[in-house]
């Protein structure tokens, strides 16, 4: 009992130095309930959707004779299929020539040198 008056003894100094005043509760009056605040806990913010357009999709056809397709945009991705010459694939249509498109199936790039793409709406 003695080591447990030391411990809280010492963790209300600590909180003193660093500032935290300890004042005891008000005891309530015999027979009356203890007060519950009046508010209600404020609601959580409401988290607005996004204002950004999907994507649209171009269709596009594979002109190398084996395009590799990557996990993400860059010759340092993993290869985790490729595309044969004159297959049809559909890339999210804000890639960049000279650079990586994105698959329309999501996750999956080629090199945009290496596909014709129809004009983009």
């Amino acid at each position: 009992m003695q080591t447990r008056l030391t411990v809280v003894t010492l963790a209300l100094i600590g909180l003193a130095m660093l500032g935290y005043s300890i004042a005891p509760r008000p005891a309530a009056a015999a027979g009356q309930p203890t007060p519950q605040p009046s508010q209600a806990p404020p609601a959580p913010p409401v988290i607005q959707a996004d204002n950004r357009k999907a994507p649209t999709e171009t269709r596009c056809t594979v002109t190398a004779e084996a395009l590799n397709v990557r996990t993400c945009p860059g010759v340092a991705c993993a290869v985790i299929g490729w595309l044969g010459a004159g297959q049809r694939v559909n890339v999210i249509a804000d890639y960049t020539p000279g650079g990586w498109a994105e698959l329309a199936t999501g996750g999956e790039w080629i090199h945009s040198d290496y596909i014709n793409c129809e004009a983009k709406p």
